[in-house]
């Protein structure tokens, strides 16, 4: 059989044989009247091409597409060609037919001829063929299941990730002759060292093994579990890093998120001390909330609608069409600096903790009506992660403030200590923005100090009176 990998060291014959067994033993316990003329008429018709069961060569498969279709009609049901992502395959070969109308329109945006589905992953032949052999023959207790992707574009060009899974249920694997098969001091040692390839090919010589039968390949869409993924792994970074390269692999994730390449990601941090919505002090990020301002209270920033939406309930301001928003609205601050960005749909998603606000996603789109309600929900599975993101970057930031008071400041009382709070907030901004500052003087305005002496009125008699008793 050829198709298969150079060193693939068993032989491989492509059958059916375990299909139409299945058939055969189905019919003698089926009741089904429909059932039973389906499976009578499969049959005779499979037993006019007796190569289906006895063996086919890969050249005769496309002689051979319209009854291998009828046959396997129950692993690849018609009325979901266009849904599932299936193909039957070669056992231990990249070599797919049979393939479901879906699997055939993503191969079709491939413009690599040499594409190959399992090359372009980690899948090991010789290590799948031994655990099969290992289950099937010793029935020996091991877990056949790995997780393999692969990316593939889609129409667009977009890579999108996808999970493939392997289904070896209709392989028959048989022992060649007696002086190969394995003793149990053997499949124990095998197990012992998995990662000993020179062992395990001494136990499985070439052709000591066949397999017959085929396999399925089926392929699951994880774009928007890889990008989540992507996602965690940037966040437990260190977000005190300024980095246009980290900016630039955040947008990208939300772009295979939401499948469009028309997207920005912008972020807006909330000072709940003094109820004002800041720039990221250490992300190089866009606020387009903001727009080219640094900072800006909360009751200015935002009109009523958007007011309630993030800072009363916490919910996400979805603007499909900007300009018609800001045509219903007072206070256009948050509109016009979109509309000065060329935006034209944006999505605003609050994030909060414990009743109080502590930042905003933003997502922009120069299309209208691209962002909406129902793309919009998909950040409901990484709003936690952005929580711990952020409560870890807060705390982080508070940290950094004291230590710049006890540094910079002598011990202060606690009644003043949010002056120097917000002194320090505003010195870590300014050497953000690599400006050569220092803490400045702190003078409060009309202060009067007050003096006063408490005396409680005869606790020196009783005192005196208390020792003469003693």
């Amino acid at each position: 059989m050829n198709m298969l990998p150079e060193d693939f060291m068993m032989e491989v014959t492509l059958s059916f044989h375990k299909v139409i067994d299945h058939y055969r033993e189905r019919l003698k316990t089926e009741t089904n009247p429909i059932a039973i003329a389906f499976l009578t008429a499969t049959l005779d018709y499979v037993s006019n091409h007796p190569r289906l069961e006895e063996g086919l060569q890969v050249e005769e498969i496309e002689q051979e597409k319209e009854v291998i279709n009828t046959l396997l009609s129950d692993l690849f049901p018609r009325a979901l060609t266009l849904n599932e992502i299936k193909a039957a395959t070669v056992p231990f070969s990249d070599f797919l037919f049979n393939k479901s109308e879906r699997f055939e329109n993503l191969l079709s945006h491939i413009i690599d001829e040499k594409f190959s589905l399992l090359s372009n992953t980690d899948f090991d032949y010789f290590t799948m063929a031994s655990g099969v052999i290992l289950k099937d023959v010793y029935n020996a207790q091991i877990d056949l299941s790995k997780p393999l992707h692969c990316q593939i574009p889609d129409g667009k060009g977009n890579l999108k990730t996808y999970r493939i899974t392997y289904n070896a249920d209709f392989v028959e694997v048989a022992l060649k002759d007696e002086k190969y098969r394995l003793t149990d001091v053997d499949i124990k040692e095998l197990l012992r060292n998995p990662e000993n390839k020179k062992l395990w090919k001494s136990k499985f010589p070439k052709n000591s093994y066949t397999f017959k039968g085929f396999g399925i390949i089926s392929l699951t869409d994880v774009t928007m579990d890889n990008a989540i993924s992507d996602l965690k792994t940037v966040l437990l970074g260190n977000l005190g890093e300024k980095s246009n390269h980290e900016t630039e692999k955040v947008e990208k994730i939300f772009k295979q998120m939401f499948n469009m390449e028309d997207l920005h990601v912008g972020f807006t941090i909330y000072n709940n001390v003094d109820m004002l919505f800041e720039n990221m002090v250490y992300s190089d990020s866009s606020s387009f909330l903001l727009g080219s301002s640094h900072e800006k209270n909360c009751n200015n920033a935002l009109c009523a609608d958007s007011y309630a939406h993030l800072l009363r309930d916490f919910t996400p301001l979805v603007i499909t069409d900007v300009k018609n928003y800001r045509d219903n609205i007072e206070n256009t601050f948050l509109p016009d600096n979109l509309i000065e960005a060329g935006f034209n749909s944006a999505i605003f998603y609050p994030i909060s903790h414990e009743g109080r606000l502590l930042g905003i996603l933003e997502l922009a789109s120069y299309t209208p009506y691209l962002l909406n309600t129902f793309n919009a929900q998909k950040l409901e599975g990484i709003s936690d992660y952005l929580k711990m993101a952020l409560i870890r970057s807060e705390q982080e930031y508070e940290t950094t403030i004291k230590a710049l008071i006890q540094t910079e400041c002598t011990s202060i009382h606690p009644s003043v200590q949010w002056k120097f709070e917000q002194e320090a907030r505003r010195l870590i901004r300014s050497r953000a923005e690599s400006s050569d500052d220092n803490f400045n003087d702190l003078v409060f305005e009309d202060v009067s100090p007050l003096y006063g002496q408490i005396d409680v009125v005869g606790s020196s008699d009783a005192r005196n009176e208390a020792i003469k008793t003693d």
